[in-house]
């Protein structure tokens, strides 16, 4: 995966996490796995502003 595409991942993560994205959108098309947002984005490879992580961690 390049890190274009984690970023658009984490993104629509960030965007389900948040109430933008239906379940039904989320599970036809979805984002990363929340620890994984974490993870990525301690190791610095994605960024996520903390309100997201928090929203992001509140669904995992």
């Amino acid at each position: 995966m390049t890190s274009k595409a984690l970023h658009q991942a984490a993104r629509r993560t960030a965007a389900y996490a948040g109430g933008e994205l239906r379940r039904e959108d989320w599970e036809q098309m979805p984002g990363l796995e929340p620890v994984w947002c974490g993870i990525l984005n301690a190791l610095g490879l994605i960024t996520l502003a903390q309100a997201d992580l928090a929203r992001i961690e509140a669904v995992r």
